[in-house]
């Protein structure tokens, strides 16, 4: 008996988290659009400066649930992240991608910085999609990428001011060690066109990296080139699957290693094909570095765990929660907005977390 209730108390870890973290998605929810209506006085400046502040805190609860209290050692390899304007470049394997890089905005003190480039559908996500659009948070159709409203957003964001770490996964979908054929398919499209088939990798996608470069150059500090490993007790042909948002809670994932190169901007060719030849061959470099990771249980170079003040990182996510409880305490219908907004987030969050965020 004892037995089979720790069984199904492993089994249900990712219960606490998802209830929370979907729980005090409404008070922000609802904190966030009430700036953008009474902040218009004071203008656009101030309402972003606000709006990213208040993300910041949810990237704090993000950062609470899955580098603090998961039992998951995130270990970082590589150069420092800085709070600077930078274009984020990942591979991309499972929805706990996102998570990572808020938990990295955290840990270097970007606090509010990351804004994605996520596929077209995803706006279309309740409240999520206009949550994530007052982001400022860029879509794009996977085919025909939009390239000129792509270029049109990222300078809105350069003309408002806003603190930016320009999020793209390049591989356009998730590397999954389960779907062999869309493994072998990406490797065929490299050798149909001359380039290096890759093994832990998905052959990526330029476009959006050119536009973001163009329009971008005179506005970022450097270029991050993450690589990101999970680890965990179950493999399949030597690597751990990719844990889901709910799946990294369960013990599924153990460690997370995270390499990073910060490359300067002045370093990356200005023209497209120098530009395209820049990131294959990046992506030739990271598929030799996640063999070296499958291989030997690490990247090169030192390790970094940080700690962190925890109480600093509850206090947002407590006080999202207590707006909610109170609000819902003493008015009925402030009750009834809050139950059908967070029945419209755990739908939404359902969509979000079992589709892959990239373009």
């Amino acid at each position: 008996m004892i037995h089979t209730a720790i069984l199904v108390g492993l089994k249900l870890r990712w219960v606490p988290p998802t209830v929370f973290l979907l729980g005090s998605a409404p008070s922000y929810c609802v904190t966030v659009s009430a700036l953008r209506i009474l902040g218009l006085p004071f203008g656009s400046r101030v309402v972003n400066a606000l709006e990213d502040v208040v993300y910041a805190c949810y990237q704090s609860l993000i950062t609470l649930w899955f580098d603090v209290l998961s039992g998951v050692k995130i270990i970082h390899y590589g150069d420092k992240m800085l709070p600077e304007n930078a274009i984020y470049l990942s591979n991309h394997q499972c929805t706990a991608d996102w998570a990572m890089v808020e938990v990295m905005t955290i840990r270097h003190d970007a606090w509010g910085f990351s804004r994605y480039v996520l596929k077209d559908s995803l706006k279309f996500v309740p409240l999520y999609g206009i949550s994530l659009w007052m982001h400022g948070c860029m879509f794009v159709r996977r085919r025909g990428l939009g390239a000129e409203k792509l270029s049109n957003d990222m300078k809105q964001l350069v003309k408002a001011g806003r603190p930016l770490w320009l999020v793209i996964f390049p591989e356009g979908t998730r590397y999954n060690i389960l779907k062999e054929d869309a493994i072998k398919k990406s490797q065929q499209y490299a050798k149909d066109n001359g380039l290096q088939p890759l093994a832990h990798l998905l052959t990526p996608r330029t476009s959006g990296f050119e536009v973001a470069l163009q329009s971008l150059r005179d506005h970022v500090s450097s270029v991050y080139d993450v690589t990101v490993v999970y680890e965990g007790p179950k493999k399949i042909n030597g690597r751990t699957p990719a844990p889901s948002m709910f799946s990294y809670f369960d013990g599924r994932c153990t460690n997370v290693h995270f390499h990073v190169s910060r490359i300067p901007i002045g370093d990356i060719p200005q023209d497209n094909e120098g530009q395209r030849q820049w990131l294959y061959e990046r992506y030739i470099e990271k598929d030799k570095m996640i063999g070296k990771v499958l291989h030997d249980g690490r990247f090169d170079g030192p390790q970094n765990i940080p700690t962190y003040p925890v109480f600093q990182l509850m206090i947002p996510s407590t006080v999202f929660v207590t707006m909610a409880a109170a609000a819902g305490y003493k008015y009925p219908s402030v009750r009834l907005l809050i139950a059908t907004v967070t029945g419209l987030y755990m739908i939404g969050g359902f969509v979000l977390f079992t589709t892959t965020t990239s373009y």
